[in-house]
């Protein structure tokens, strides 16, 4: 029983320092030059998985963990850089902070179930815009990819402002832009859910 004050961990577990260091610097190879967005951390009872960037590793593990944590993607790739020495290495999450090791952020606990939407490694901006067409607000920022949604948007309205500034003399309207790119993104997709 902890002591009277004792804040008690939501989830603990143990991963191998070089595991972990390994595969975390392989993922901080492929993402650190595009938006990571959040990072979700889940445990499937063997293997803690992380994923962030449109990428995933899983380290085996061990301890208790019911749940999915987000945090800082780019708190992670900072992490990678320069990791502690502790071995194995402490995972935790206590009084809505992620620690690992002696370091730690705030993070968000979320179900399992709610983990729903995720975008591929090098994803196109066509694909990340279809993506976020097809899904629900909600849906997007429960699984931790609404910023890179929501940066493809803002790509999106750049590039159309720029067509129109070059179609403009032509008489070429924003809507009539507007209604191109709609019915050329999303023109063969299901309507999305409004969960």
């Amino acid at each position: 029983m902890p002591e009277s004050g004792t804040k008690v961990p939501a989830g603990r577990l143990d991963v191998s320092l070089a595991a972990f260091v390994k595969e975390l610097q392989r993922v901080n190879g492929i993402v650190t030059r595009r938006s990571t967005g959040d990072a979700i951390l889940a445990f499937d009872g063997c293997e803690l998985s992380v994923r962030y960037g449109g990428a995933e590793f899983s380290v085996p593990a061990w301890g208790y963990w019911s749940h999915a944590v987000r945090t800082s993607s780019r708190w992670l790739v900072a992490f990678g850089k320069v990791p502690p020495t502790q071995d194995p290495l402490r995972i935790e999450v206590v009084a809505g902070r992620l620690r690992i090791a002696t370091l730690s952020v705030p993070c968000r606990v979320q179900s399992l179930e709610t983990l729903t939407v995720e975008l591929p490694v090098d994803v196109d901006l066509r694909t990340v815009l279809r993506i976020g067409h097809m899904h629900s607000e909600g849906e997007l920022e429960r699984s931790g990819v609404l910023t890179a949604i929501t940066r493809a948007r803002a790509e999106r309205d750049r590039r159309m402002q720029l067509a129109f500034e070059h179609l403009a003399p032509l008489g070429v309207t924003p809507a009539a832009i507007e209604v191109l790119v709609t019915s050329a993104l999303f023109g063969d997709l299901p309507v999305r859910s409004k969960k």
